[in-house]
């Protein structure tokens, strides 16, 4: 939660999400050099997904130096949350069309959603499900107005 409250927009690297995943640039307080007192903010790019072969929510991390590679290298997902039965991402968003709010399955524009809900079933709870609401960063979101990524 606090890595998705720092998110920054970033072109190279802009918020996209599906039904089982999403990615995003967040600033996170890790490392330091030699001689440097504390942790130190670094940019980072982060790949949530689930793998439903492993049963587990993974992670990419990608530092900046990979993202503004010409080639952004493979990176491991690493599982961060196992055990899981399922896990569904939706995008809440203002549609200028219906004049509403509505949630996605899908997020690919060059802006942030408004809300994401996020839920997860664990294998050990009998079918109940988790369910966490986050709002957008600072910022703000954007409308399906914005609906075309900028070049």
């Amino acid at each position: 939660n606090q890595e998705f409250r720092n998110q920054f927009a970033d072109p190279k690297w802009v918020f996209q999400g599906n039904q089982t995943g999403f990615s995003f640039a967040t600033v996170t307080q890790e490392g330091r050099s030699p001689g440097e007192k504390g942790p130190r903010a670094r940019p980072v790019y982060l790949r949530y997904g689930f793998d439903a072969r492993r049963n587990a929510i993974t992670l990419q991390k990608f530092s900046f130096e990979d993202v503004m590679s010409p080639k952004v290298p493979g990176r491991s997902a690493v599982p961060v949350l196992e055990k899981i039965r399922s896990f569904e991402v939706s995008y809440y968003v203002y549609d200028t069309m219906a004049k509403g709010y509505r949630w996605k399955v899908g997020w690919n524009k060059n802006c942030f959603p408004g809300t994401v809900k996020v839920t997860i079933e664990p294998e050990e709870v009998g079918g109940r499900k988790i369910t966490r609401i986050i709002e957008a960063p600072a910022g703000g979101p954007c409308s399906e107005a914005k609906d075309q990524k900028t070049p």
